[in-house]
């Protein structure tokens, strides 16, 4: 019996068998049980019972092994994939055979990902009682290269992990495990998913090629339109899709929001429903930016239901900046000079310098939005952990049964139209975009800052640990007050995104711009006293806060949203 022949050294990547990648997924060496040296084209054959084994030298995760069948189209040829981590006791993976209808790569996945050092191939003979072969042979790791491409289309069988509630594959297709899969009725596609139940769910290893506002379509069939799916993006929500009725396969589309560009878990939580998945197409939609309607207030292009908006005005006459609760901000509040609807849609937040601020102990005035995740309800109280407001997954699981929320991102599109020209040197030209605000202190406040003279503004994190001071991390240019013009800067006017991110301790945030690689800042929040369990909750803020008043008191910053999503586990 013959494998797998070389037509290059192990060492190297150009493998026969087409491994993905250069790196673990990549095995250090592979023997056989039988080699009778016949030529490349006839790799695995003759004698039942035969093996290949590759050896990886360290434990690696596979979702899935992809074979091409010599004379595929004409036989069936049946096997084992085996895992182990000694190379004596042997797990059986797969006892399947390949479809005698391709002479392309076949695919077979795993029920889950497995992880090993050890992997091989049992031959079990074909249907034609005669020599067997495989030709190539390739795996799925999970690394970044074994991800799915996006933008692209994720067909539904072609998960990594998953749970199913009820044993076995009702369908019988393709995979083993307790996920049930179908071929599919549709014009497009092989298979598909059906038979969903409540609380089942299927997650895929995803790498976004570019950053950007993503759509997905979902094919989707469904007698009675029941049922619902929640998309998640590394365990953050980013979008519920109510399955309707249809009459036949249809494909329906639902706003992701920003996805920034690497490797993430996209989950699809399913609700119990009667409805059928065929596939998922991701894809990057800049019509989400022009569809703005510049004619309506901004809660009528924005979802602003889990938002109250600070004003820079005080008409009740308590010497504070007025507050616009989240009822009547979703109802159409708008103001004609501080936050309202620009020409192109966009959501327009502007403030002078010497304006109404939140409190006398604030040195800053703003117009800013402030997360409410109780959405109108005033029983929740503002502050502290409740439904209002957010913690880290790292908090105990009282605190986390309590909050409104777990983790977060937050997403925005936005282009800085004016910042302050006049003042103190150390503070002209600065404003706040987007920032995070605990119960005392701030985790994560994100900075433009354009200086007099400069045709280029700079972009700069502030990591305030609770109790202590400021952590500056710059990202674009510099948030010094002599820096020279920052020749990546972004200019007044240019567009630009942001992701602001935590996950557990970890506090992530990505500047993307069109035509640019992303600009990443992580931060080790671990040792920043936030996880105490001193009642440390969490609340996103979005808009401008101006960060001068020292200048002229008409001097201003403005600001125009073009898009802004907040979401959490």
């Amino acid at each position: 019996m013959r494998f797998i022949r070389l037509f290059c050294s192990i060492l190297v990547c150009t493998l026969l068998f087409g491994l993905v990648g250069c790196d673990s997924s990549t095995p250090s060496s592979v023997n056989t049980s039988n080699n009778n040296g016949n030529a490349v084209e006839n790799e695995f054959d003759e004698l039942e019972n035969q093996w290949i084994n590759f050896d990886f030298s360290a434990p690696v995760t596979l979702s899935a092994v992809h074979l091409v069948f010599y004379k595929g189209d004409e036989r069936t040829t049946y096997f084992k994939f085996e895992s182990s981590n000694n190379n004596q006791d042997w797990t059986t993976l797969l006892d399947t055979g390949s479809s005698a209808n391709t002479t392309q790569f076949e695919s077979f996945y795993l029920a889950n990902n497995v992880t090993a050092r050890y992997f091989r191939i049992v031959d079990l003979g074909d249907s034609n009682e005669t020599a067997n072969n495989i030709t190539h042979i390739k795996f799925t790791s999970e690394t970044d290269e074994g991800a799915l491409v996006i933008p692209g289309l994720i067909e539904a069988e072609n998960y990594t992990s998953s749970y199913d509630s009820t044993p076995g594959n009702q369908g019988g297709e393709l995979r083993e495990g307790d996920v049930d899969i179908w071929q599919t009725t549709d014009s497009s596609g092989s298979y598909s998913i059906g038979a969903i139940t409540d609380e089942e769910w299927l997650e895929y290893e995803i790498n976004v090629g570019s950053s950007g506002q993503y759509t997905a379509n979902l094919r989707i069939a469904s007698v009675t339109g029941s049922g619902s799916i929640r998309l998640l993006i590394d365990g953050i929500k980013k979008a519920d899709f109510i399955v309707p009725a249809t009459t036949q396969w249809e494909t329906k589309s639902v706003d992701l929001g920003i996805l920034t560009t690497g490797v993430h878990t996209l989950k699809l939580a399913m609700t119990d429903g009667d409805f059928e998945l065929n596939w998922i197409d991701l894809y990057k939609n800049t019509a989400q930016l022009t569809a703005l309607n510049p004619n309506v207030a901004p809660s009528a292009n924005f979802d602003l239901t889990d938002w109250y908006l600070g004003v820079p005005i005080d008409e009740n006459g308590d010497g504070k900046s007025d507050s616009i609760s989240e009822t009547r901000l979703a109802a159409g509040y708008e103001h004609p000079q501080w936050f309202y609807t620009g020409s192109d849609g966009a959501m327009v937040f502007k403030v002078e310098i010497d304006a109404p601020k939140t409190s006398t102990n604030t040195s800053y005035s703003r117009s800013e939005l402030r997360e409410m995740l109780r959405a109108g309800d005033t029983s929740i109280s503002t502050q502290g952990i409740n439904k209002n407001n957010w913690v880290f997954s790292s908090y105990s699981t009282e605190d986390k049964n309590a909050a409104g929320g777990i983790d977060g991102e937050l997403t925005a599109t936005l282009k800085v139209d004016h910042v302050t020209t006049t003042g103190d040197s150390s503070q002209v030209g600065r404003v706040i975009i987007g920032q995070i605000h605990a119960k005392d202190d701030e985790p994560a406040r994100l900075y433009y800052r354009k200086l007099s003279g400069h045709s280029k503004g700079s972009i700069y994190l502030a990591h305030e640990p609770s109790g202590g001071s400021d952590q500056i991390y710059d990202l674009i240019g510099t948030s010094s007050s002599s820096a020279a013009n920052p020749n990546d800067g972004i200019e007044l006017g240019e567009i630009f995104s942001y992701s602001i991110k935590v996950t557990g301790n970890t506090l992530l945030v990505t500047i993307m711009r069109d035509g640019k690689p992303d600009v990443t800042q992580k931060v080790d929040m671990s040792k920043s006293g936030y996880h105490t369990g001193d009642d440390q909750y969490m609340y996103f803020k979005a808009g401008v806060y101006n960060q001068n008043n020292t200048g002229d008191a008409n001097d201003y910053v403005q600001a125009s949203f073009y898009s802004l999503s907040n979401s959490h586990n």
